[in-house]
């Protein structure tokens, strides 16, 4: 059945993939733009260009463009580029306000794009080794505050048990093509993840409507995306995790 999917980010180089995916699988997707010149850029992927910025836009305004979807997908992100105020400005507080909104317009379904330093410092997994610890101190040095704003806006997700959510950290996005393959879950930190994988990854997540309320890192790696998203949520079924 065909669905309706909000994808805030549009133009992003994640979020425009992730468009082309779902309109070629037959969904209706409306891609958030700030710039009306990227309409175009939005119209030949497949999608509907919907002029509004995430950082100007008020809640009642998201909520007005996100009612009868059926899933938002936040991809926007300033990438630690343009000073601390704007990354608060739209990974914290536009993150917040997309979560309002998709529960002020009944929405259930909610897929944020984080990172996988996305962590307080003292945050360190158990199955973490000491590469994977020098990696993510490295990290902090160079986008501590993207990654703290990051973690704080996966948090406030995390809280809102009504909605069906789940939080995507990739590694260090990069422009290879994608191979299709994909590490998971629990992983360690070494390698990067291709957009064209990310954007794979989050269509299988938005097929799999029991994969909700999970916190998934994701490299690039050697299982299938179909079968790693399928395999994840068995494991997590089973108690495994």
């Amino acid at each position: 059945m065909a669905r309706t999917i909000v994808i805030i980010g549009g133009r992003g180089k994640v979020g425009s993939r992730l468009a082309r995916i779902l309109s070629a699988k037959g969904d209706t997707v409306k891609s958030l733009i700030r710039d009306p010149t990227h309409k175009d850029d939005i119209t030949i992927l497949g999608a509907q260009p919907v002029l509004q910025s995430i950082e100007d836009a008020s809640v009642d305004q998201l909520a007005e463009t996100f009612r009868g979807s059926d899933a938002v997908v936040f991809s926007a992100g300033a990438g630690g580029k343009g000073g601390p105020e704007r990354t608060k400005k739209v990974d914290l507080e536009g993150a917040k306000k997309a979560i309002d909104a998709t529960r002020q317009a009944g929405v259930k379904r909610f897929l944020m794009i984080s990172a996988i330093s996305a962590r307080e410092t003292h945050d360190i997994p158990a199955h973490w080794n000491e590469e994977d610890v020098q990696r993510f101190k490295r990290s902090h040095e160079i986008l501590g505050r993207y990654n703290l704003a990051k973690a704080e806006a996966d948090r406030y997700l995390a809280q809102q048990s009504e909605l069906d959510w789940t939080i995507l950290r990739p590694g260090a996005l990069t422009e290879e093509s994608g191979t299709g393959k994909v590490a998971l879950g629990k992983i360690h930190l070494s390698g990067d993840a291709t957009r064209d994988d990310v954007a794979a990854t989050l269509s299988a997540l938005l097929d799999k409507p029991k994969s909700k309320h999970l916190v998934l890192d994701m490299l690039n790696g050697d299982t299938p995306i179909t079968e790693a998203v399928q395999k994840t949520v068995k494991d997590i079924e089973k108690g495994l995790w």
